[in-house]
């Protein structure tokens, strides 16, 4: 008789600040994982790709959190040395991202205005606008270091109308 002994599934536990109007992260995430087969290691993506496959792939022990401050699709089997590798286990974990903050937060410009935005602590965040008050997505103005805010090229004298996000 021959006997193939299997790792257990890995289980993904992720931890973080949770967003109360989103299902998402606020500004990172961490992740761990665990298995039910005794020393069992694991190998990760998380770009959603096969660890099996994918060179990049990372290997950890159990209960090592690591982060994560972007949307990303965790893939992880467990390993064990003289056991089958399990079946791949994924999670989708969704980074929220904090609102930009403007240099000017009310007014009525007439003549005209410059205005700076920031996402503080996330110097890798990228900022989209419109100027219609709707949110923005990608596909929307992205911010490159300044919006003019003057009303001798368009009606864009009025802050209000102004949203941003950031991803």
């Amino acid at each position: 008789n021959v006997f193939n002994f299997f790792v257990a599934p890995p289980v993904i536990t992720p931890g973080g600040t949770r967003s109360r109007t989103l299902d998402a992260f606020v500004n990172s995430a961490t992740a761990q994982f665990a298995s039910a087969t005794t020393n069992a290691q694991f190998l990760f993506t998380v770009d959603g790709s096969d660890p099996r496959t994918n060179t990049a792939r990372v290997q950890t022990t159990v209960n090592t959190p690591f982060t994560m401050a972007t949307n990303s699709v965790v893939t992880v089997v467990g390993i064990r040395s003289g056991f089958t590798t399990s079946a791949p286990v994924t999670l989708k974990i969704d980074i929220q991202t904090p609102p930009p903050v403007m240099s000017e937060t009310l007014g009525y410009f007439p003549q005209g205005k410059e205005i700076t935005a920031t996402v503080p602590g996330r110097a890798d965040a990228v900022i989209y606008y419109r100027f219609d008050g709707q949110p923005p997505t990608t596909n929307d103005n992205r911010y490159t270091g300044k919006i003019i805010f003057d009303g001798l090229s368009s009606d864009r004298r009025d802050l209000r109308s102004l949203s941003l996000r950031a991803f």
